[in-house]
């Protein structure tokens, strides 16, 4: 079971969490609902981006950790519940607890075993891998051929600093499937943005980008199509 903290308003993580009885807020579903920790019952939680949880219910999720019991929203009695929580933050927690934001008990107590996952730019090694993986992947997606990465396009890739880490390595791989299905391009046309027409020269053997989109999946008519076509006049 995994759930965003991030992705839920404040005002309704609680009752996402921990549910809530029938009558407990205007809105409230008849009969109540159960909230992810007991549908997690017996198995495992994960918290993404645990630093986004309000203070005040950082203390409700202590509480639950210790004692092994949620209490719904407006209920007079608790619930046991056997669950695993794993978490995960995208921010120094250290520095959160410094600025009072996050609880420091609550870190401790959830702190059993900690991973840290190294920026990309500290692993260049993981990056011809992954640049496979998400080549391999996309070419499949759209059914062209895996295009190849020159000894210079590896050469940009291993440099790069990728402050987006693994998520930018992505998207770039791809923009270059599908810049590489209508012409010849290499990684550094995929790294800024460059447009299509930029980025791949008009010539007599390239497919019209229209019909290489609909090959894809993507079929333009219309106004969006002429938008697009206005833009790429316009450079």
């Amino acid at each position: 079971m995994a759930v965003s903290c991030a992705a839920i308003p404040a005002s309704l993580l609680e009752s996402e969490l921990f549910g809530y009885e029938e009558g407990a807020f205007s809105g409230a579903k008849k009969g109540g609902k159960r909230g992810l920790f007991e549908l997690a019952h017996k198995g495992t939680i994960f918290l993404d981006e645990i630093n986004s949880m309000p203070i005040e219910l950082q203390s409700v999720l202590l509480r639950t950790i210790q004692e092994k019991e949620i209490r719904r929203v407006g209920a007079q009695k608790n619930i046991y519940v056997d669950i695993r929580i794993i978490s995960a933050c995208n921010k120094n927690m250290e520095e959160l607890i410094a600025d009072g934001k996050f609880r420091a008990d609550l870190y401790y107590r959830l702190n059993t075993l900690k991973l840290t996952m190294p920026d990309l730019e500290t692993r260049k090694e993981d990056i011809p891998p992954l640049c496979g993986y998400f080549l391999k992947r996309y070419s499949a997606k759209y059914s062209v051929p895996i295009p190849a990465l020159s000894p210079e396009d590896s050469e940009i890739l291993l440099k790069r600093s990728w402050p987006g880490n693994v998520r930018e390595l992505e998207n770039t791989m791809h923009r270059y499937v599908i810049l590489s299905s209508l012409q010849h391009c290499s990684v550094n046309d995929c790294l800024d943005g460059t447009p299509p027409e930029q980025a791949a020269s008009s010539g007599a053997s390239q497919p019209p980008l229209e019909g290489t989109l609909a090959q894809m999946g993507w079929p333009l008519s219309g106004s969006a199509w002429r938008k697009i076509t206005a833009a790429v006049k316009n450079g």
